[in-house]
């Protein structure tokens, strides 16, 4: 996303194109990797999952009202900060899993 902001507006509009569809991939491969983790299931699990649906219910609205206060190069940052969250959490729950 943070990528996208660096180039002209018809090859950015392509860039979030296919951010789309990765993103379409990432949401059922977590959810089932959520609900299949093993072990006894516990209410951190569950609020994780719910925090994640409600992101994806939230964040684009967070994105449209801040592209209209501030352009929509300025507001690709919130998907960025967005998808730093999901590699610092990832990479949080591979340590803590070795």
């Amino acid at each position: 996303a943070g990528a996208a902001a660096l180039f002209p507006p018809a090859v950015m509009i392509w860039f979030l194109i296919i951010l789309g569809l990765f993103n379409s991939i990432m949401f059922p491969v977590l959810f089932a990797t959520g609900i299949h983790q093993g072990g006894k299931p516990t209410c951190f699990d569950g609020a994780v999952l719910i925090m994640a649906i409600a992101g994806g219910a939230m964040i684009p609205a967070l994105h449209d009202a801040f592209s209209h206060h501030a352009g929509l190069k300025m507001s690709l940052m919130v998907l960025v900060l967005c998808y730093l969250i999901i590699v610092s959490a990832g990479y949080y729950l591979r340590r803590s899993v070795r």
